[in-house]
């Protein structure tokens, strides 16, 4: 049932439907009053509502589950989108804290640390995320040669039929094709 209602939940989001899924998730506190998972989600859907109670409920699901570091990373979210950058660069380092696998965590600190002027900080923070992550910071890139057909102008019309009748290959190429187009005529 819970998952149900977080799928439900997502998709309402997602359609900016925050109205809904605030309905959807004050009728599974009713029977769930504790459930921290519906709590957070409240606090969400009131962050999509543009209602400043959101934050209690962010509070009231790192009050309930303090090991939880999902519970940091989405209010320290909340807190930066509500301008307190400083606050949410100290969730999102309990985040890491609790669970320094984390890839997105690393990258949303990175963009706070940037956002504050802290460039090597961020730096160090995107090298984890993409360490984490698996992603190369060298890529192999390379130009195309001079002779990669990358480069080459597209043929025209009239230099293709130059081609097909200009040479015995193309001719034969040609009268294959027309033969062909014939048959199936």
């Amino acid at each position: 049932m819970q998952e149900n209602i977080f799928d439900q939940f997502s998709k309402l989001i997602a359609i900016q439907s925050a109205d809904k899924a605030l309905l959807l998730v004050e009728n599974a506190l009713k029977t769930q009053p504790d459930n921290v998972d519906f709590i957070g989600l409240k606090g969400v859907a009131l962050f999509h509502l543009q209602d400043l109670t959101c934050m209690q409920w962010l509070d009231k699901a790192v009050t309930l589950e303090p090991k939880n570091p999902y519970r940091y990373s989405s209010r320290a979210y909340v807190k930066d989108a509500l301008g307190d950058t400083k606050a949410a660069i100290e969730d999102y380092t309990i985040a890491i804290e609790l669970d320094p696998l984390d890839e997105v965590a690393h990258n949303n600190l990175g963009l706070l640390e940037e956002k504050m002027g802290h460039k090597t900080k961020s730096l160090q923070y995107f090298k984890t995320a993409d360490d984490l992550a698996g992603v190369s910071q060298n890529p192999n890139y390379s130009f195309p040669t001079k002779h990669s057909n990358v480069l080459k102008k597209p043929k025209t019309k009239w230099k293709t039929i130059i081609e097909i009748f200009s040479s015995s290959k193309g001719w034969m190429e040609f009268f294959t094709f027309v033969k062909g187009r014939l048959k199936k005529i």
